[in-house]
């Protein structure tokens, strides 16, 4: 083999990205309930992942890398956030990657109206979707009034009183 394709063949072989890890050897640190991380503000933040739940989500096809981007080397380094509430923004960023044609339904909605305005605290898809524990969001047809009365609990009252 000639020094050329040699040199080229280790060049390929450097610039192939690393497979990202299964569900399974992100579990192995994930699925401990103690595992945490304080954010900048202070407070813990879990890093647990019950796997039995993870494992019922209509996301456990994915590897963990495809919404935890940048994490694909094991083990990988922690990225710091200010808040909680960062977290969930950064979460919300990565499911409009995969679901952008379901996000761009939304701009029109009051919630998505919040956030235009700059309202941190208005709703995104993990609010009311989650993240490890994502179910089809219609199945049974009761969650989505579930979902909504977490936040809204007197509109659910008065809907659980109607003839609905």
């Amino acid at each position: 083999m000639s020094l050329v394709v040699l040199m080229t063949a280790l060049l390929l072989v450097q610039q192939t990205p690393a497979a990202a890890p299964d569900a399974d050897t992100c579990l192995a640190c994930h699925s401990d309930p103690q595992l945490s991380v304080t954010t900048a503000d202070g407070k813990p933040l879990s890093l647990h992942v019950e796997a039995a739940v993870f494992a019922k989500s209509v996301h456990a096809r994915l590897a963990c890398a495809d919404c935890h981007t940048g994490k694909s080397d094991v083990p990988h380094e922690a990225r710091t956030f200010a808040s909680h509430r960062d977290v969930t923004l950064a979460y919300d960023e990565q499911c409009r990657r995969c679901h952008f044609a379901n996000y761009t339904k939304t701009l029109d909605s009051v919630h998505q109206a919040s956030v235009a305005r700059g309202d941190r605290m208005a709703p995104v898809c993990v609010d009311c979707h989650g993240s490890h524990d994502i179910q089809k969001p219609s199945e049974p047809r009761t969650r989505i009034s579930q979902t909504c009365a977490r936040c809204h609990e007197g509109v659910a009252l008065a809907y659980a009183k109607s003839v609905h």
